[in-house]
């Protein structure tokens, strides 16, 4: 074999005790008993494994070139490994006795023992396809141990082959072995210098992307100086143009997809700019059926300014947006708003307003804006306000100075230091979730919170009164008890206030989760006792570290501004004023609020498999009245349906039944259930929250700053149809097809 002499001209390498076949015999171990082998033995032993590693080790630490694709390929599968029962030589290092680990090649597959040298590890893949690299100090990069050395020292062999397994060099090693045995494998005719060397490829495309920009800046060049001074194309009025028609290009196709769904909902709202003009943000929500199966998709369509907020004008602006964009109107068949009195009136209200154009048109009042009224009902109890009130006063205290929050970080190193929390959050308006992190993160917080209060305030002047007022509030017991209240029921409505702004959800698994916390809410009401009691003693322990008392307040005869309650201890008190009543509150508004919701799913209900088997046809005449015009069939065909229906979901278990429209519609042909497929469709478009509209904004006040108040509509709508909808295709061939629709100077259109 080409690489059977390389290791004769290898230095062995000194300091290594048994490691030349000339300097002492072999020494072997055999249980309790220790044999030695002389020299000739070991020559013998080396002579019977043809394909041992250290047979195509060479001095320079390049791979062996002269070596066929035939030994090469030999060399990495069948390369030599001793079994379990060989001895490995040992050496003497801190005056301790090591030897090679037969598990280090289970544990790196790269590497492979070799009986030459003395003994030790190679690694396969650099032996066999590692290059020699330049050194940022000119000359060749020096290869070391498990390349041109083998691995004979064990007492930091372990990080030796952890840290090997990182190198770069081993790394593009081992992708040109593995590209290699694919190669070898099926015998593609391809370059074998891209193949062995994958970085190489990876390389050239970088490169070649590094160009692109280089030779289009060279065209413009190019553009620049052919051109007439009249018919350059870089005015800021071309540019506008050049926007608008890509925002155009991505509105017709999105009207296009929506109008092949047919059905769809609308979800709008309101804010103002920073132009201090009101915007009408209108997103649309359908479902898309040019996957595999059906998917929800919620997108933006266009922002409108807004001169009056009647329901009527709000309404009329959002029909002729449809209209101007394309959308047929008669297919809405949902609409998604919040809870203002010009959005819901029931009389004169935007969704009263389109009602009277399209019957069809149920109103769902946005399931976020729900969770956060039944919280701020309920927070109208008088300690929880209060609590609420001081929280928000800290966090404000400590945000409008750095020298405030640099010592509120200082002591939460020295008396929270476990704890992941750097900052406090303040209580938000409109962002659900950050109001229940808010509380979380106050609560834990609250220790290093107190004691930079009492060291801020010492300090003279308005920041000492201050820091001073704010301990005052903290360190009452019934503040802590308000605080850990709501801390414990936030954690609770956390994840459902995450999971109700997720586009795939649907009104059934949003009333689901909906009723899964009011289940557990009830729960805690029967026991409250036993709940109550955890805050009590959570409540115990940090009294005692803030040094509080826990007392019940003063009773008195006639009380106005708080409760009186009649209690033995203040535990019972608390409870019975605070936890009892929050809880209460928050039972009462989750199911008021959520009523009107629940009362028109319960309507229609019975067409996802969940409730099929436990419904009659009965069930579904109200529906079958309601959405005539687009059933178009009577009520004979639509129970042939339903019967077929209930009769595939019968045959079922409970838990393989679908929960969700859009989960039924995905087990629904169109071909057998026509009808039926129809209403799912109908029911998934029921939209859920805002949330989408809510999102919008974000993306406004980044287009639209004070530096650019005055920009123009379409160049707004046109940004923001590139920022919301990147998953929208746009070529340069349709952005040059439309802007050609209109006389140029140059001839750009036959």
């Amino acid at each position: 074999m080409a690489g059977q002499n390389h290791f004769a001209s290898v230095s062995v390498p000194s300091g290594v005790a048994l490691n030349e076949e000339e300097s002492a015999p072999d020494a072997t171990t055999l249980g309790d008993e220790v044999t030695v082998s002389s020299p000739s033995a070991r020559r013998q032993r080396v002579a019977l494994n043809p394909m041992d590693i250290g047979k195509f080790v060479t001095s320079n630490g390049s791979c062996d070139h002269s070596l066929t694709d035939e030994e090469r390929f030999e060399a990495l599968t069948h390369c030599w490994e001793p079994d379990k029962e060989y001895a490995f030589p040992k050496t003497i290092e801190s005056n301790r006795s090591r030897a090679f680990q037969y598990h280090y090649l289970s544990l790196w597959p790269w590497l492979a023992y070799s009986e030459m040298f003395g003994g030790g590890g190679f690694c396969k893949h650099c032996v066999l396809f590692a290059k020699t690299e330049s050194s940022s100090h000119g000359g060749l990069r020096k290869r070391g141990v498990l390349i041109t050395q083998p691995l004979n020292r064990f007492k930091k062999a372990v990080d030796i082959l952890k840290n090997h397994a990182l190198s770069e060099y081993h790394r593009r090693a081992s992708e040109s072995a593995n590209d290699f045995l694919e190669w070898h494998g099926d015998r593609v005719n391809l370059d074998i210098r891209n193949r062995l060397v994958k970085a190489r490829e990876e390389q050239v495309v970088k490169n070649r992307q590094r160009l692109i920009p280089i030779v289009k800046t060279i065209l413009l060049c190019e553009h620049l100086n052919n051109l007439k001074r009249n018919a350059t194309y870089m005015s800021n009025k071309f540019q506008n143009e050049l926007i608008a028609a890509i925002g155009k290009i991505i509105r017709r196709k999105i009207v296009r997809e929506v109008n092949d769904s047919k059905f769809y909902a609308v979800l709008a709202d309101e804010t103002s700019d920073a132009g201090r003009i009101d915007q009408l943000t209108i997103c649309l929500r359908y479902i898309s059926t040019s996957a595999s199966k059906p998917v929800v998709k919620e997108v933006f369509l266009k922002f409108c300014a807004v001169a009056q907020k009647t329901g009527a004008a709000l309404a009329r602006t959002i029909l002729d947006a449809l209209e101007e964009e394309g959308v047929d109107v008669r297919n809405i068949r949902g609409q998604g708003y919040d809870g203002c009195a010009s959005m819901k009136g029931a009389g004169n209200g935007v969704q009263a307003e389109i009602k009277a154009v399209v019957p069809q048109a149920l109103y769902f009042h946005c399931a976020s804006h729900c969770l956060s009224l039944a919280l701020v009902h309920s927070a109208e109890i008088v300690p929880i306000k209060l609590a609420a009130g001081v929280v928000k006063s800290v966090c404000n205290f400590f945000c409008k100075s750095t020298k405030r929050h640099q010592c509120l970080m200082d002591k939460i190193d020295a008396h929270a230091p476990t704890s992941s929390k750097t900052r406090l959050k303040a209580l938000c308006p409109t962002r659900w979730v950050e109001s229940h992190h808010a509380f979380i993160t106050f609560r834990e917080l609250l220790v290093p919170l107190f004691h930079c209060l009492v060291e801020l305030g010492q300090v003279t002047g308005e920041t000492g009164v201050r820091a001073y007022e704010l301990e005052s509030s903290v360190c009452k017991c019934d503040f802590v008890f308000a605080l850990l209240t709501i801390e414990s029921f936030s954690c609770i409505f956390l994840p459902l206030s995450m999971q109700l702004q997720k586009k795939s959800l649907d009104i059934f698994a949003a009333l689901r989760m909906v009723d899964n916390i009011l289940s557990i809410l009830e729960l805690k009401r029967q026991n409250v006792e036993t709940e109550f009691k955890i805050i009590y003693d959570e409540v115990t322990e940090i009294c005692a570290l803030l040094d509080v008392e826990i007392k019940m307040p003063r009773i008195s005869g006639r009380q106005m501004h708080r409760e009186n309650h009649q209690a033995e201890t203040p535990e019972a008190y608390f409870r019975v004023t605070m936890y009892v009543q929050y809880l209460d509150h928050l039972i009462q508004e989750l199911r008021s609020l959520f009523a009107d919701s629940r009362q028109k799913a319960m309507k229609v209900q019975c067409l996802v498999p969940k409730y099929t088997v436990s419904s009659t046809f009965a069930d579904l005449i109200e529906t079958l009245d309601f959405y005539q015009t687009d059933l178009d069939c009577s009520a004979s065909v639509l129970r042939g349906e339903f019967e077929c229906w209930k009769a595939k979901w019968g045959r079922k278990a409970g838990n393989e039944l679908p929960e969700t429209a859009i989960e039924a519609l995905s087990f629904c042909p169109r071909i057998e259930y026509p009808k039926i497929a129809t209403l799912l469709q109908i029911f998934a478009t029921f939209p859920v929250t805002t949330s989408t509209p809510e999102r919008t904004f974000s993306s406004l006040k980044l287009l639209k700053t004070y530096l650019r108040s005055t920009m123009g509509h379409e160049r707004l709508n046109g940004l923001a149809s590139m920022t919301l909808q990147r998953d929208v295709p746009v070529s340069v061939d349709e952005v040059v097809d439309l802007i050609a629709q209109d006389p140029r100077r140059l001839d750009i259109v036959l």
